[in-house]
């Protein structure tokens, strides 16, 4: 349980960013982003709503400043997501001592922007955004907050609480195509992507949820012109929600913006260029990978495209290889390419503005099966070999490499500030194995059946360390819930009468999930919120 508490003497504390703002009578000040999470304390000394009993010696303006109540109340759980904090005090307040910085609000994404207003001896916060699924919350009063007859608090004052967890909503259907390998991406703030080549004209399509409005958006061909037939098409997201979609088909390379709420015109990039892989920085600036053939070789490249659409010079990532998978990393984007002739699998880092870096080593041998997340400069990537399924962590400098357990096809994957998680079929059944960011990785754990092999079941986790997994299971969608802090997953719930045949996930920052699957009706969505 989180316990309201005084601390003191006051040690240190984060600060917001941009200074400590101004509250002129009952007015309100915006809390901006800065600073770092922090955990609840485990100390606590003196009570907090106690007067201060050294009645002797010392310069006294007044009794000492209380704090009388709490919403929501201190170790309160299940706290829905819109709820204001209010904190009521034994006096009025000076409301010039209330700043961002002497009231601070803290979850798993680090100090949270808002609002705060004053109106006598009560202070509320109203966060610009919904609190997170099944978080902790730690609210942290400095003792510079006064009353107006010039009272203080003993110490810092310091208390918390935890939100509800999601519910999955109606199953909404995205499109009626079916029969086809799909294709999803997601950003922290969630909006989500899926995409898709429809089975017999094989056109390029997407559709795009946009968080703002919770609404998703028609399904649309990413090249209008039907005499151009593709491939599954690379469609990358960044944090304001735009998006980039690279093609390869008859008509040689072709690409795409969605800015603005909808699509550009395809524009065609040649028919020397396959296989392409994207990224999509925050600032617009768009990556992708290709191969050209040399002879009987392949050559992976790179480039980028700014937002004036001016192509930068390409660069050769490495030669006689091929690419398996590309993810954004920071403002660049982090390919995994494996040489020929068994010659080793290895990570390559590509940033617009300094070029490629050296490769790193991740596997000698050959592999099959991938999927690849990252998070700031670290990575997970899974792969299947020898009907083993194996996990190499990447902290920026080298990879770690974890046999995990027997599977087949591929795997869900989670990777977050508060740990990682793989989930993967083997023998008609889903497993998982979650990272601990102290302890590595734990024993796979045995979900439930799925009636599915390929391509793997969904799998993700939100920065509190809450993650899902979710998996065709007959005629249904089958998932558990593992929370932060619990020893097992929780039981197995149901979607009932879907029949899904592929099931994927996306978990944003506040811990929303998309869950995204399709049967012979279409693609089908629900969201955890």
């Amino acid at each position: 349980m989180l316990i309201g508490r005084l601390l003191h003497p006051y040690g240190s504390r984060t600060r917001t960013e941009g200074g400590e703002g101004e509250i002129a009578g009952d007015s309100a000040v915006d809390l901006q982003d800065g600073g770092t999470g922090g955990a609840v304390g485990s100390s606590i000394a003196g009570a907090a709503a106690a007067p201060n009993e050294d009645s002797g010696g010392g310069d006294t303006q007044g009794a000492a400043l209380l704090v009388l109540s709490t919403t929501p109340s201190d170790g309160a759980a299940g706290v829905e997501r819109d709820v204001a904090i209010e904190v009521t005090f034994s006096v009025e307040l000076d409301p010039d001592s209330v700043t961002p910085s002497n009231f601070t609000v803290v979850g798993s994404n680090g100090v949270v922007p808002g609002k705060l207003e004053v109106s006598g001896d009560t202070v509320t916060f109203k966060a610009d955004a919904a609190w997170s699924l099944m978080a902790d919350y730690t609210i942290e009063i400095s003792p510079q907050v006064t009353g107006s007859d010039g009272s203080e608090l003993d110490g810092a004052y310091r208390y918390g609480f935890q939100t509800r967890d999601g519910a999955f909503g109606a199953p909404e259907r995205v499109s009626t195509v079916s029969n086809i390998e799909l294709g999803l991406t997601g950003n922290a703030s969630g909006s989500v992507a899926v995409s898709w080549r429809t089975p017999v004209t094989a056109i390029a399509e997407a559709a795009i949820y946009d968080p703002v409005s919770a609404r998703w958006g028609v399904s649309s061909a990413l090249d209008t012109d039907t005499s151009h037939t593709y491939d599954s098409p690379c469609l990358a997201l960044n944090e304001p929600g735009d998006a980039f979609a690279a093609l390869a088909g008859s008509a040689g390379l072709w690409r795409n913006r969605y800015n603005g709420g909808k699509w550009g015109a395809a524009k065609p990039e040649g028919s020397d260029k396959s296989y392409p892989f994207c990224a999509l920085a925050d600032d617009g600036t768009a990556m992708m990978t290709w191969l050209e053939y040399v002879g009987s070789e392949t050559n992976v490249l790179a480039a980028s495209l700014s937002t004036q659409d001016v192509w930068s010079q390409p660069t050769v990532l490495q030669t006689n290889a091929k690419t398996w998978v590309v993810r954004r990393s920071g403002a660049g984007l982090l390919a995994i390419i494996e040489r020929a002739a068994n010659g080793g699998v290895y990570s390559i880092y590509f940033d617009p503005k300094t070029g490629a870096g050296e490769p790193k080593l991740i596997k000698t041998g050959a592999i099959n099966v991938v999927n690849l997340e990252t998070f700031d400069s670290s990575a997970l990537f899974t792969w299947n070999v020898e009907s083993l399924v194996e996990a190499s962590l990447f902290d920026g400098h080298a990879w770690t490499t974890k046999e995990l357990g027997p599977g087949a096809g591929g795997t869900g994957l989670g990777l977050g500030a508060s740990g990682h998680i793989v989930v993967w079929y083997n023998q008609s059944n889903t497993y998982a194995a979650r990272y601990d960011l102290r302890a590595g990785w734990g024993d796979p754990v045995q979900l439930g059946a799925t009636t599915s092999t390929y391509p793997g079941p969904a799998g993700g986790i939100d920065p509190a360390g809450n993650a899902i997994a979710a998996w065709p299971s007959g005629s249904d969608v089958a998932w558990r819930r593992s929370v932060h802090g619990a020893e097992k997953w929780a039981a197995i719930q149901r979607i009932p009468n879907q029949d899904p045949n592929v099931v994927s996930a996306r978990v944003d920052d506040a811990g929303d999930v998309m869950l995204v699957w399709v049967n012979a009706l279409g693609v089908w969505a629900t969201r955890f919120e």
